[in-house]
């Protein structure tokens, strides 16, 4: 990223980002401050009189940060701010690299403002077709690579970045695009995730609205979390695939490791030191999956557990298939990877149901589903 907006923390914000309420007077501006930020890590939003600040940390190094002041035309703004980014609000268009952004904008009723999206042909969602078959979104990036000439056409106020190299988004910096990173992909609690519905409520102007929506989404969050919280006797998981002879498992520090985690199930790689999927050698793969209650696999067709063992006749030993106790996600027929990230009460309710079924025995689930066909 553009590297003049990056700012030092040299006197003591990060002290005022860490506090719910806080009061100080600076220029005669600053009366108060607000952190509204509750689970995230990947950025900080902080309510001021007048205008919002958003912050935003590409990396683990949290000294090191992309600020941006968000406000109306003519709004003053604190010394301390000034040498921060202004984006001038609410937004008018938007470009994505994701097609979360789109989901978050369309809970805020303000889905007609994304003006682009990147690989657009993959899209399910059937309000991100409709509008790309009308004309109204447009592909802005495909397997990573920019299309600089469609982005310039559509001419978006803003530009959200994910997954996109550096030496590209600086091109499109270079021709006078607003650039910000937008990471709720990097977020490892599913209500980190859900709450970047705040990002996109302070880009458009509808703090109160996104505070709601996300309010009644953590509730639900917590209300099913603790309908287990008790339960005795947590089964086994795993998950994964194998991919050119290595079996990628999630870490244990990962989202979905926290999805098994708060549905009281026992994830059985959890002491594996990493927040993204990592490799694992089917040997080591077999221990664990020779005793392991549960396995999770996403697909895109359907299938049954003939098929599962014809693709690798290996797996026909795993406990879960012989119980027939796979958990699948088809992510052609459901909208995990756009809606799902608004909806993570549900889909921890799908996980509760499966793992401890007497828990919501009238549940119907909607992401992740029991393979209960039993066709050898």
């Amino acid at each position: 990223m553009n590297s003049s907006l990056k700012i030092f923390f040299l006197f003591g914000l990060l002290g005022l980002m860490s506090c719910k309420n806080t009061v100080k007077e600076q220029d005669g501006l600053i009366r108060s401050a607000q952190s509204v930020v509750q689970y995230a890590h990947s950025f900080s939003l902080i309510k001021y009189d007048g205008y919002d600040v958003l912050t935003i940390h590409p990396s683990e190094d949290t000294a090191t940060f992309l600020g941006y002041v968000l406000a109306s035309e003519g709004a003053e703004i604190a010394k301390i701010h000034q040498g921060f980014q202004k984006i001038q609000r609410p937004i008018q268009r938007i470009a994505a690299t994701t097609v979360t952004a789109y989901s978050f904008a369309h809970a805020l009723h303000s889905s007609d403002l994304i003006c682009g999206l990147a690989d657009t042909s993959y899209l399910i969602d059937p309000d991100v077709c409709n509008a790309i078959r009308e004309g109204k979104i447009t592909e802005v990036s495909s397997a990573g690579n920019l299309h600089l000439e469609s982005i310039l056409t559509i001419d978006p106020q803003l530009f959200l970045a994910s997954y996109i190299a550096d030496d590209q988004l600086k091109r499109l910096e270079s021709l006078g695009i607003v650039v910000m990173p937008f990471l709720d992909y990097s977020e490892n609690h599913p209500l980190a995730r859900a709450e970047y519905i705040k990002f996109l409520g302070a880009l458009l102007d509808k703090d109160s609205l996104a505070d709601s929506i996300f309010q009644n989404i953590s509730t639900s969050y917590i209300s099913n979390k603790l309908k287990v919280a008790s339960v005795q006797g947590q089964p086994t998981v795993f998950d994964g695939e194998s991919y050119g002879g290595m079996w990628y498992v999630s870490g244990g520090q990962s989202y979905m490791a926290q999805f098994y985690k708060d549905a009281a199930a026992d994830y059985v790689f959890s002491d594996f030191p990493s927040a993204i999927s990592r490799p694992l050698d089917f040997e080591s793969l077999f221990i664990a999956a020779d005793t392991t209650q549960f396995w999770r696999i996403f697909v895109q067709e359907p299938i049954n557990y003939k098929g599962l063992c014809l693709r690798d006749e290996r797996i026909a030993s795993f406990r879960a298939i012989e119980d027939k106790n796979v958990i699948y996600c088809n992510t052609v027929k459901s909208l995990y990877f756009s809606r799902g990230v608004l909806q993570p009460e549900e889909i921890l309710a799908d996980f509760i149901h499966i793992f401890h079924p007497d828990v919501m025995p009238e549940r119907n689930n909607i992401y992740f589903h029991h393979l209960k066909e039993a066709d050898f």
